[in-house]
Formats: C-alpha cells, sequence, structure tokens
C-alpha cells in the first residue's frame, strides 16, 4: 500500500510539472502572437487612416473643382492657409458645416493640412500637368507608411514617397 501511494504522489508531481509547463508555454505563445499582432494592427490603423486622408483630400479637390466650375476663380491661389481655403467652399455650399472639424488628417483631432507652394519640389516640372494644391503635413498620422498624401488641382489624389518632399 505504501508503494502504491509513492506511486501516486509521483505521477501526480509529474501530472503538475507537466500542467505547469504547459500553462507558461500557452502564456509565451499568448505573449509572442500578441506582440507580433499588436505591429500588424498598429499598421493596419495607419493605413485606415490615410485611406481617411486621401477621401477627405477628394472631397476638398471636388468642392475646390464644384467652385472653379461656378465661380470661374481657384480658392487655392489667393489663399494662405487651408482654413481659408475650407471657409471659401462652406461659403459656397461646397462643403457641408458638419464637415468641416473632420477634414483633417488624422481625423477630429489630427494635423491641417499644408497649402502646397509653387516652388515646392512635388510640384510637376511639366507646366501641362495639374499642379499640386494640398498635401498631408510633415508629421502626419501614417508616417510609418512612408507616403503623405498630395491632392492635386484636378481632384486626383497621389500617396507620394516622403523622400520626394525633400
Amino acid at each position: 500500500m505504501n508503494n502504491k501511494m509513492e506511486s501516486n504522489k509521483s505521477t501526480s508531481s509529474l501530472l503538475r510539472k507537466f500542467i505547469g509547463i504547459v500553462i507558461v508555454s500557452i502564456l509565451v505563445l499568448s505573449c509572442i502572437i500578441f506582440f507580433v499582432g499588436y505591429g500588424k494592427l498598429k499598421k493596419t490603423r495607419e493605413l485606415s487612416r490615410s485611406i481617411a486622408c486621401v477621401s477627405n483630400l477628394k472631397q476638398i479637390g471636388m468642392a475646390n473643382i464644384q467652385y472653379k466650375e461656378k465661380y470661374g476663380s481657384n480658392p487655392f491661389n489667393s489663399a494662405t492657409g487651408i482654413h481659408d481655403v475650407l471657409k471659401v467652399l462652406n461659403e459656397a455650399e461646397l462643403l457641408p458645416e458638419y464637415a468641416l472639424p473632420t477634414l483633417k488628417c488624422g481625423g477630429l483631432h489630427g494635423y491641417d493640412y499644408v497649402l502646397v507652394k509653387d516652388s515646392d519640389p512635388i510640384q510637376p516640372k511639366d507646366p501641362s500637368m495639374p499642379r499640386a494644391i494640398l498635401r498631408d503635413p510633415d508629421s502626419n498620422a501614417h508616417s510609418s507608411l512612408g507616403t503623405i498624401n498630395v491632392l492635386f488641382e484636378d481632384g486626383h489624389v497621389e500617396s507620394l514617397p516622403k523622400s520626394s518632399f525633400h
């Protein structure tokens, strides 16, 4: 009977060790999966912010085209900042007022867009090509993607590499 009790103790001891090893292994694997998944989640979040920025820029671009067709002038030519442009487009009833606070790179609490100057290195060399009029700020919300979204006067948006801005 003593032998049987010792055998049960050693079996339960081995079982406890085995369960302990399995639990530690599961915890280690969970940590690895979390850190790998977190990196991908961060990149996915930045990609969705970039897509939202493209959508905002396209909305501003379409309002700009409608303004030029309606009034024969470009609000970007006389603007000193993006707020001037948005105000003019809103007053012309081409951008709804409720959309104005969210028309930023990164949403409501994001960064304002930057007007592109004629001397900016991203301007096309060919004068027949549409010129760039608006872009994400240098410290944009999707900086790890390595791109900056640019709105051109014909309404199209391109994601250009950051290296083309220096």
